[in-house]
């Protein structure tokens, strides 16, 4: 594969990342797949929190056959598992969507991927090829990928290969301090194109939602930032200009807020359909919808 080639497929990679746990980012990045994907573009959601998936239980995908995390371990596999979601859940239209998880179910090959993780062995030079292999196997238009909320290796092979870098975080001092040493990272100052999405959702290992701080409080520490931003063209009061980030960077104009619907819909023991799905009218889906759109505009995809 030529290095022109390669580059024209980074373009189409979103990496969706955040400095802390629990802030919604996998629920975005699910619903922004489906909103996207419902547009006609083929989109390839992969699940690499191997920590602590989410994207199966959000989808409603029955786990069959290989998984990302079998990817990982087992070096007598080199292609990427991926999976067709065409009709996802009760919708009659076709939606051009994929999804690779990662493993939940199988305390054994968690087991076994955290040990060869902690043993430092070389498990990530396989990725990129594999990544590159299947998108352009399933003609894929745009690559979602989920990644653990953490400053782990893996997810510098994924700043490498990404054109686009998508950060959910909330506005609280601790993840504001944890975004400031992201945005430091030299991956993360490498990648050409980067947003920043607020949010006050919060999350727990339950999978229970709650609010992280009021609607209204969160809606003026964005208008804050938005100010400092449009005024210093640097983000979080970075001062110091060798810290500045490189390449294009936006904070996304509106912040996702905490919904009641959203937080009954999560904790339902079945979900039917996605979120956007059934609530389109939502503040959560309308978000989801325009940010979607921004995307798209972004990585220059022709609808």
């Amino acid at each position: 594969m030529n290095p022109k080639h390669i580059e024209s497929l980074k373009k189409k990679i979103l990496v969706v990342y955040s400095a802390g746990c629990g802030n919604g980012k996998s629920e975005i990045a699910a619903n922004l797949a489906y909103s996207i994907a419902r547009g006609g573009i083929r989109t390839w959601v992969l699940d690499a929190n191997t920590f602590a998936p989410a994207e199966d239980y959000i989808f409603g995908y029955t786990p069959k056959g290989p998984t990302f995390s079998h990817f990982l371990i087992d070096p007598d596999i080199h292609e990427i598992p991926v999976y067709p979601l065409d009709m996802v859940y009760s919708n009659p239209q076709v939606v051009p969507l994929l999804l690779t998880h990662a493993e939940r179910n199988n305390d054994q090959v968690r087991f076994d991927l955290e040990e060869i993780l902690n043993s430092g062995t070389d498990i990530y030079s396989k990725i990129p090829e594999a990544v590159y292999k299947a998108m352009n196997q399933h003609n894929i238009e745009l690559l979602i990928i989920d990644t653990h909320p953490s400053f782990e290796r893996i997810n510098e092979v994924w700043m490498g290969m990404s054109g686009f870098l998508l950060i959910i975080s909330r506005i609280n001092p601790v993840d504001l301090d944890n975004l400031k040493s992201l945005l430091q990272n030299p991956s993360v100052r490498d990648i050409a194109q980067k947003m920043i999405v607020f949010t006050n959702v919060k999350i727990d290992t339950s999978r229970k939602v709650s609010k992280d701080m009021a609607n209204t409080a969160i809606t003026n520490h964005l208008k804050e930032l938005h100010h400092q931003f449009d005024h210093d063209r640097c983000v979080l009061d970075c001062r110091n200009p060798g810290k500045i980030p490189a390449g294009k960077m936006d904070i996304y104009e509106q912040p996702f807020l905490y919904s009641e619907k959203l937080a009954l819909f999560q904790q339902g023991s079945k979900r039917e359909g996605m979120f956007i799905q059934k609530e389109p009218e939502d503040s959560f889906s309308e978000n989801i919808e325009r940010l979607g759109e921004r995307v798209v505009e972004m990585a220059g995809i022709k609808r």
